[in-house]
């Protein structure tokens, strides 16, 4: 991860791809929002250590 603006295009992109998931109902939208909030939760990861996210809840 280089900065963070950096990270708030990974949010950027998965709030993007969660939206479309919840407006389509789609299996398609729902494998990218996956891997958006993937991409995010490993770049939190490489901010914060892997200790500050481990209990955190999967949204799918």
């Amino acid at each position: 991860m280089k900065d963070i603006k950096e990270y708030a295009a990974f949010v950027e992109r998965m709030r993007t791809a969660q939206n479309e998931y919840f407006r389509t109902r789609a299996q398609l939208a729902l494998n990218v929002s996956k891997k958006r909030e993937k991409e995010v939760d490993e770049a939190t990861e490489s901010l914060l250590g892997p200790d500050r996210i481990k209990n955190q809840t999967k949204l799918f």
